[in-house]
């Protein structure tokens, strides 16, 4: 039962109210594979189908274009050369580094 007076009696600290406002990000599919892996010679079509489809995702959900000064190939260009440096860093945490250079340069 909450207290209705001003005792505080039914509120939670703002410390749980902040950690429940902290997302938790998850890679799904080939998001979650190492760079490496991602981009090993079995799985490039679907780590290729995986960036684009995540980049335009991201792209929506921002209501941006970034990318559009570019085509695919640049775009998945720039994941490799994020990647290219840090083999095991996981996909989705490259594929927005890479969201982000390009962001910065305008493209």
């Amino acid at each position: 039962r909450r207290s209705g007076g001003g005792d505080g009696a039914g509120m939670m600290p703002a410390a749980i109210l902040l950690a429940q406002a902290v997302p938790t990000i998850s890679g799904f599919g080939m998001g979650g594979y190492s760079c490496a892996k991602a981009f090993a010679p079995e799985n490039i079509r679907a780590t290729q189908s995986w960036v684009l489809g995540f980049w335009s995702g991201v792209n929506n959900s921002l209501g941006l274009q970034v990318g559009i000064k570019t085509d695919a190939e640049g775009v998945l260009g720039e994941v490799q050369r994020v990647c290219a440096g840090k083999p095991a860093t996981l996909l989705y945490v490259a594929v927005d580094q890479a969201y982000a250079n390009l962001r910065k340069q305008g493209l």
